[in-house]
């Protein structure tokens, strides 16, 4: 007998289990070390266990009690309504309390402890690191939720509740509890010093009880009237709160890794993206539910815009919001840092087109007003726009919302100017960070009211006197005449002029910001990056605005 035949045979395994296997190696590859490390941490910890144990508890009482107290009746009357109610309150304690309060302590302590500089020095980016905490946190929400999975089933089995209900009621509790998880660890990543991390311990419990009451009273309701099967209006409206959620809970993740990034990394490109996509977003769901959903626009029309016909509110909501949430954006990004390390530097852009688009999100305090500027002037021509070619009525029956907009604009850039100045000689002293440039802007807005005001009740002998030029930078006086149709026609152009003027002042600063270039790129750091991720010549993308 040959050799051949005497050797065993060796089956080869089938192709659907290798191909099962190399999934779990991607995926495994795939995890964020950080989700192992906080998973295995997290599932051991005493926090979770006794958590756990009393989430079981307490569903297992309630079952027990609130069977008994409905008895006899449970036989024939339905009673899945009133024990939703008591699973709810069960599972949303540690779901909404306990885990976004274990995020945010874990990330502070780890900050204490310095671990995360441990961290910081690996090839983990600090938008990894935050991830692996969130979808730890998004694990440990997952295994509280499918403990109360037969209870919930439970209830539907009682009658009285339906599906819709249901289901809306732990969407709802699991995505609210999941923006809480980050909103803890945003809130973590700001935490600089220990005074700091107490103070925003304290408000990040107040949050969570807020939190805790508002979605509550939803619930309440909710498991109360129910989903009627023609009720559009409310699939719009969860719509768009979902949407609205998403892109600020992206926005969180990313303000919180730009807090953990080392100085030399660029901190401000994407949260430039993300401000701009926020206001897009905003802006759409507001135009649409104020205008094209009928029954939500009249009521909140009706409501907050008494003295206009139901939708032409809409673009005074638009304005307002838009010049708080953009002046709030400016004041932050005044604090950025004027210095641009060569990290930074080598991925500036470097063809006309790139500097001339791209430049604004580039780092710095100069960049940043001028694009908290542009970005609210861009929303004043969508605006004008709109109602140019009908999309949205006028701010009344035959005016245009353009001089109350161009008013706010020239608000905006006088201050925002007014402060860069300030903010450019305290810096000369000191370091400034954004929180602080943030309430020297406030507080110039509030200055800007009442130097004024108090001049004028002087001259006046403290009497009541009505308004006039002299209080042009009383922004709240001013905006309060145009709401009475009492503001001058010459007012937006003085408030525009000086507004332009303090911008013009800040020249200096804004193109020393402008004019930095781009530096080339170390044949070292080439060297690694062509061995990390080697890449044919002739496949390398070409970029038109690099």
């Amino acid at each position: 007998m040959s050799q051949e035949a005497t050797q065993p045979t060796i089956e080869s395994t089938p192709a659907w289990i290798d191909r099962i296997d190399g999934f779990f190696d991607r995926a495994g590859d795939w995890c964020n070390p950080i989700l192992v490390k906080e998973a295995r941490q997290a599932l051991k910890s005493r926090q979770f266990i006794w958590t756990f144990a009393v989430l079981l508890l307490g569903a297992w009482i309630w079952s027990f009690a609130g069977t008994l107290l409905m008895m006899p009746g449970i036989y024939y009357v339905p009673g899945g309504r009133a024990m939703l109610m008591g699973y709810y309150w069960v599972l949303a304690v540690p779901m909404m309390l306990v885990a976004p309060m274990a995020a945010n302590r874990s990330l502070v302590a780890e900050r204490e402890d310095g671990t995360f500089e441990v961290l910081s020095i690996t090839t983990l980016s600090a938008y990894q690191i935050i991830m692996g905490k969130l979808a730890s946190s998004v694990l440990q929400l997952v295994i509280y939720f499918t403990a109360l999975v037969p209870c919930v089933a439970f209830t539907y089995i009682l009658r009285g509740i339906d599906l819709p209900s249901i289901g809306l009621l732990i969407a709802s509790t699991f995505l609210t509890s999941v923006f809480m998880v980050v909103v803890g660890l945003f809130l973590a990543s700001i935490a600089s010093t220990r005074s700091l991390q107490s103070l925003l311990m304290i408000g990040m419990l107040l949050l969570v009880l807020i939190a805790e009451y508002v979605h509550g009273a939803f619930a309440m309701s909710l498991m109360t009237a129910g989903i009627r099967n023609d009720d559009t209006e409310l699939v719009v409206l969860l719509l768009a709160i979902f949407s609205l959620y998403l892109v600020v809970a992206i926005f969180l993740i990313v303000a919180s890794a730009s807090c953990l990034s080392p100085i030399s990394e660029n901190r401000a490109t994407r949260l430039r993206i993300m401000m701009l996509v926020l206001q897009a977003v905003a802006m759409f769901w507001i135009i649409y539910l104020l205008m094209y959903s009928q029954q939500l626009g009249n009521r909140l029309s009706g409501s907050l815009f008494s003295d206009f016909l139901p939708g032409r509110g809409t673009v005074l909501v638009l304005a307002f919001f838009s010049a708080i949430y953009w002046t709030f954006m400016g004041g932050l990004m005044l604090g950025e840092s004027e210095t641009l390390s060569a990290r930074v530097r080598r991925d500036l852009p470097k063809t006309f087109l790139g500097r001339v688009l791209l430049t604004w999100l580039n780092p710095g305090p100069g960049t940043g007003m001028v694009f908290a500027i542009s970005s609210f002037a861009g929303v004043i021509a969508t605006i004008y726009t709109l109602e140019t070619i009908g999309l949205v009525p006028r701010f009344a029956r035959t005016s245009s919302i353009l001089p109350l907009a161009a008013t706010l604009l020239g608000y905006m850039m006088f201050f925002l100017g007014i402060t860069h100045l300030l903010v450019s000689l305290v810096r000369s002293k000191g370091s400034v960070t954004p929180f602080v440039s943030l309430v020297a802007t406030l507080l110039m807005m509030s200055l800007g009211c009442i130097i004024p005001y108090s001049i004028g009740l002087y001259l006046n002998n403290f009497r009541s006197f009505s308004w006039d030029e002299t209080q042009v930078t009383n922004w709240a006086w001013t905006l309060v005449q145009f709401g009475n149709n009492a503001a001058a026609p010459h007012v937006p152009w003085m408030v525009l002029t000086m507004g332009l003027l303090a911008t013009a002042a800040n020249l200096l600063y804004v193109g020393r910001d402008v004019m930095v270039r781009r530096v080339s790129t170390p044949q070292r750091v080439l060297d690694e990056l062509a061995a990390l991720n080697p890449l044919p010549e002739s496949e390398a993308p070409i970029d038109p605005l690099a």
